[in-house]
């Protein structure tokens, strides 16, 4: 009996070994598929439709601004506001081709990411009248931060592209089985997609705050008080 155990757990070491080495070919084989077909990484970005809101009071504005920018620390009285609220979606086209009878090899053919920013809007206090020196000073201020929100885009595509290659590259291909595969062959490049989009999350958002911290440097106290000096009108 105990040598018939030992010679069963030998056996099946065997196997184990035999299908560990097995789905390292394969995963191997996928691989190189994918190299020779390298998918092509698209990204581009859209700075969307620009409103200007001039219906919000200052403590309005005040609130409306710990959401957007939570760096940005002064307390002063607002009188304009620039909201870039920067947001991503991404799609991927696969394509799938058989190893061997009972597993396929799934790469990405087209991986593409689009930056936009959502709903871009400028809040001009309520009191501020059209064509004043106050409300043109407001207006050229919040067109400032709108110039370090272009200015980062073109960079953050860069570094996202740069990134989202990597990431392709290291885990793009993936091997399933025949009946996984034709069961539902959507939800493969669905959690294809899930995985690219986590593995991407910690850069977009180091991005993101490299973002805030550019435009909090424009809000701050010192810059304020020489704004305020160049319009002698309150309104």
């Amino acid at each position: 009996m105990v040598k018939f155990v030992v010679f069963l757990l030998i056996v099946l070491s065997y196997f184990n070994s035999v299908n560990a080495a097995s789905y390292d070919y394969l995963r191997r084989e996928c691989r190189q598929l994918m190299q020779q077909n390298p998918p092509q990484i698209e990204v581009e970005y859209v700075y969307g439709k620009l409103k200007i809101d001039n219906s919000k009071n200052s403590e309005q504005l005040l609130k409306l601004s710990k959401k957007i920018n939570p760096l940005i620390t002064e307390t002063h009285k607002i009188q304009g506001l620039t909201r870039l609220m920067f947001s991503t979606t991404m799609n991927i086209e696969t394509k799938a081709e058989m190893l061997d009878e009972n597993t396929v090899c799934v790469i990405p053919k087209v991986v593409s990411l689009h930056l936009y920013y959502n709903n871009p809007t400028i809040y001009l206090v309520d009191t501020l009248k059209p064509d004043t020196c106050r409300w043109n000073l407001v207006l050229r201020h919040e067109q400032t931060h709108l110039d370090i929100g272009h200015f980062a885009f073109k960079e953050m595509a860069y570094e996202l592209k740069k990134k989202l290659q990597n990431i392709v590259n290291l885990r793009g291909s993936k091997i399933y089985s025949y009946k996984e595969y034709t069961k539902d062959d959507q939800s493969v490049a669905q959690n294809m997609l899930k995985d690219y989009e986590k593995s991407l999350k910690t850069t977009v958002k180091i991005l993101e705050n490299k973002l805030l911290r550019k435009q909090a440097e424009l809000d701050t106290a010192e810059n304020y008080r020489k704004e305020t000096q160049l319009c002698s009108d309150e309104e």
